[in-house]
């Protein structure tokens, strides 16, 4: 049973997520994509808010608050590694 896309804005810290779609113009997409959210990427939310911060493969990148907008997600049921970057345990 599949539950109903999520923006990336509404993950949790140490949320995992898998890219399903991006809903932006043609010139962000890319450039998304080019950061490597793909659909099938995996993400993990280390830091919530504006801007955000997440790992995407090795990368870890931030975000704006209209880009969490457009990325699209399928919720995963495990919890990441989310401290290592910022130095805190979890």
């Amino acid at each position: 049973m599949t539950s109903e896309p999520i923006q990336l804005a509404t993950l949790s810290r140490g949320e995992n997520a898998t890219v399903i779609e991006i809903t932006a113009g043609e010139a962000t997409a890319k450039r998304l994509a080019d950061l490597g959210f793909v659909r099938g990427g995996h993400v993990e939310m280390i830091r919530t808010g504006r801007p955000c911060l997440v790992r995407i493969g090795t990368a870890c990148i931030g975000l704006g608050l209209e880009i969490q907008q457009v990325i699209l997600l399928q919720r995963d049921n495990t919890i990441g590694r989310t401290a290592v970057v910022l130095g805190e345990t979890t």
